[in-house]
């Protein structure tokens, strides 16, 4: 009899625990479903709010977000979507006042956060301006522990035209291997003319064989003038590597000696080249 109690006991919490494990579930799925719908009604508010002030033909009072909807997560979410839908001066007014005014703030704070989360808003908000941000910041968050950070500020940092931060981007892809040195490289090669001038600069007076290597990989991607070093020094190494890498910059940049030097490399022994 006393065994068929504890039976019956044992039964009994097990019933009770699995009951509260579903109230937990079914309360969790219920917040989380309110949650998503107030957000989603937040950043409707919102976009109705910028699309008001896009459709302005002059603005002559700053922008106001109520503050119920004055949300961080949700405000730069908006900021995102209509950062890829519109450009021109008006728009970059406007999304930087939001920035400065709603959004920095938070970024600097969180720069360097124990949660990712919140690092990588300072990471998205830098890629939306980067003169908004501290240059020093955006190389801190280039070296981050996670991947998605490191991403965001990379795209920030290639929107500096700045000599340091340009050298710093090119070691940083030396350093990398596989989808994140693709990444980086697409980005890099995608940049102003400002950009390549820097990195023309880098190449003149670099000293490590990698980063030498990478700079004139990066010049080879378009058409552009090199006049701080001589490609004719540069096919005439004995380098494999940095003779290919001349070849690649002299297609996209040919000069009168071109026809030349090209029926010379011919017999060269890497069959890239030849090709």
């Amino acid at each position: 009899m006393k065994t068929l109690n504890l039976f019956y006991l044992a039964f009994i919490i097990e019933l009770s625990i699995l009951a509260a494990c579903f109230l937990f579930l079914l309360a969790d799925e219920l917040l989380y479903s309110f949650s998503n719908k107030r957000k989603r009604r937040v950043e409707e508010k919102l976009t109705a709010i910028l699309m008001q002030e896009m459709l302005l033909k002059t603005r002559t009072s700053p922008l106001r977000v109520p503050h119920h909807l004055n949300r961080a997560d949700s405000l730069l979410i908006v900021l995102e979507s209509f950062n890829h839908r519109f450009k021109g001066s008006d728009w970059d007014a406007i999304k930087e006042e939001i920035l400065t005014h709603f959004l920095i703030p938070y970024a600097k704070k969180w720069a360097h956060s124990f949660f990712w989360e919140k690092r990588l808003f300072t990471a998205r908000c830098a890629a939306l301006s980067p003169k908004l941000i501290d240059k020093k910041i955006i190389l801190s968050l280039l070296e981050d522990s996670l991947f998605l950070v490191r991403a965001k500020a990379y795209t920030a940092a290639t929107e500096v035209a700045d000599l340091d931060v340009v050298h710093f981007l090119i070691k940083t892809i030396c350093k990398t291997q596989g989808y994140e040195r693709y990444l980086y490289k697409d980005l890099l090669t995608s940049c102003s003319t400002a950009v390549f001038q820097h990195i023309e600069k880098i190449a003149a007076t670099a000293k490590d064989t990698q980063v030498y290597l990478m700079c004139l990989d990066l010049l080879s991607t378009r058409i552009f003038s090199i006049a701080l070093f001589s490609l004719t020094e540069l096919l005439q190494s004995t380098n494999r590597e940095i003779r290919l890498a001349a070849v690649k910059i002299l297609a996209h940049n040919t000069q009168k000696e071109s026809y030349t030097i090209l029926l010379s490399l011919i017999d060269d022994d890497n069959p890239l080249i030849r090709q």
